[in-house]
C-alpha cells in the first residue's frame, strides 16, 4: 500500500491498506495504515473526501489513547 502512494496511486493504495486493516485487524500496523489512508484521502481531495474526517477522528482516539495527543 505505501509504496503504491509513494507513486501517486491513491486508490491502489488504499485499496491494500484497507485490506491489511480488516484482515489484521490487531496488528501493530494498524494505527500506521489507517493514517496512511487519511493520507491518500487528503491528497485526493482534503479532509472532506468520503471517510476521512471519521478517521481522522479515530486516528486522534487512538493518539490520545497512546498519550500522543492532549485530550
Amino acid at each position: 500500500g505505501a509504496d503504491a502512494l509513494a507513486q501517486g496511486k491513491y486508490d491502489q493504495g488504499r485499496i491494500l491498506l484497507h485490506t491489511m486493516i480488516y484482515t489484521y485487524p490487531d496488528s501493530p500496523l494498524v494505527a500506521q495504515a489507517k493514517l496512511l489512508v487519511f493520507y491518500a484521502a487528503a491528497k485526493q481531495g482534503g479532509p472532506r473526501h468520503a471517510g476521512s474526517e471519521k478517521l481522522l477522528r479515530e486516528l486522534e482516539r487512538h493518539y490520545q489513547q497512546q498519550g500522543w495527543f492532549k485530550q
